[in-house]
């Protein structure tokens, strides 16, 4: 025998049960008194990378070309008086070594003398 059907209050009177004495809300009754909702907030926009159009390299140096270049960053902080960026001191070589041809020659002999050592 199957149970008789129920009534939608007797539903209704469920469910108010179920969400602990409260109604469940019904989406089509909301009042004229209340403001409409909110929209959905949109997410944030990506951020933009920190540094556009550069790529990151890693440099293996010995223990002693990175002494070297510390002391040399600090000769610089201390004729400039501020902090030299690693990456700037490197941009900077690269600027200056393809713009003079004798600074270029130079670099390619030191290269030639480590690669051979």
């Amino acid at each position: 025998m199957t149970p008789p059907p129920r009534r939608a209050s007797a539903a209704k009177e469920a469910m108010t049960r179920v969400a602990g004495g409260r109604p469940a809300a019904d989406p089509g009754s909301q009042s004229a008194d209340l403001p409409p909702p909110e929209p959905a907030a949109l997410p944030p926009e990506p951020k933009a990378p920190a540094n556009p159009g550069r790529s990151k390299f890693t440099l293996l140096l010995s223990e002693s070309d990175a002494i070297m270049w510390d002391e040399l960053a600090m000769m610089l902080r201390r004729e400039t008086g501020h902090r030299v960026e690693k990456a700037a001191f490197v941009r900077a070589l690269v600027y200056l070594a393809a713009e003079d041809a004798d600074l270029r020659r130079q670099v390619g002999e030191e290269i030639a003398r480590d690669t051979t050592a």
